[in-house]
């Protein structure tokens, strides 16, 4: 019968520790979130960061992640990401920061790295074309651009827009590969090519010594639509040849 009543007391008195480090768990957060309403998000960040001291629940360092990157303090929220990902390498939000904060500090193979970790761990369903741009973009800045070319047709191939075909354009123009563009450019510029686009790659085919294949490309644009603006295109080439 003692003994019983003992493991009774000792069973009230767990919950109530629980129930109490659990009140005050949520009165932390209730203080945190009102800390954020009124602005105050370094104060916020101590008391989240408290949070995850004393409970290891990583919702609390995505948090500290989240307002430490809310006021510019980049290098407590590179800190705390690196933190998270050692236990947690598959949250997207904590990716995403880090490819943020890569791209900020012009940390180009880190940056490469967290994308194409981004593109393996999102769902094939809602894919994001912008993932597959950056991602190209970073390697057309080493110079890499067989792998640029790679993940920019991956993301045209998702929704096709001019910015991503110029750019697709201006990849292959440095790599010689004009002819690969050529089809993409008839097929989304169906009558006319658009100005400012064809500005472009004219003075790219120029710097590259490949203006003759831009001009034949124009040269059938205007035999097909002779209007003024592929007029214009043309004409331009035969001003700066």
């Amino acid at each position: 019968m003692h003994r019983c009543f003992e493991k009774i007391i000792s069973l009230l008195f767990c919950c109530f520790v629980f129930v109490y480090g659990q009140n005050l768990e949520d009165e932390k957060i209730i203080e945190a979130l009102s800390l954020i309403d009124v602005g105050d998000y370094k104060s916020a960040i101590e008391i989240y960061n408290e949070l995850y001291s004393s409970t290891n629940k990583l919702e609390y360092l995505e948090e500290v992640i989240r307002l430490s990157m809310m006021i510019g303090d980049t290098k407590n929220a590179l800190q705390y990401s690196r933190e998270y990902q050692n236990i947690d390498n598959k949250n997207l939000k904590i990716k995403y920061i880090l490819a943020n904060i890569y791209m900020m500090q012009r940390n180009t193979n880190e940056a490469i790295l967290a994308y194409e970790d981004i593109i393996k761990l999102e769902d094939r369903d809602s894919i994001n074309k912008i993932n597959f741009k950056a991602l190209g973009g970073l390697y057309a800045l080493k110079r890499e651009y067989k792998s640029a070319q790679k993940y920019l047709m991956q993301s045209y191939e998702i929704e096709k827009d001019s910015h991503t075909l110029l750019f697709i354009t201006s990849v292959d123009i440095s790599l010689n590969d004009f002819a690969h563009s050529v089809p993409l450019i008839k097929d989304y510029f169906k009558e006319t090519i658009d100005n400012d686009f064809a500005q472009v790659i004219t003075q790219l085919s120029f710097n590259n010594q490949s203006l003759g294949d831009v001009e034949s490309l124009f040269t059938t644009y205007y035999e097909k639509y002779p209007n003024k603006t592929n007029a214009n295109n043309l004409f331009r080439i035969y001003i700066i040849d």
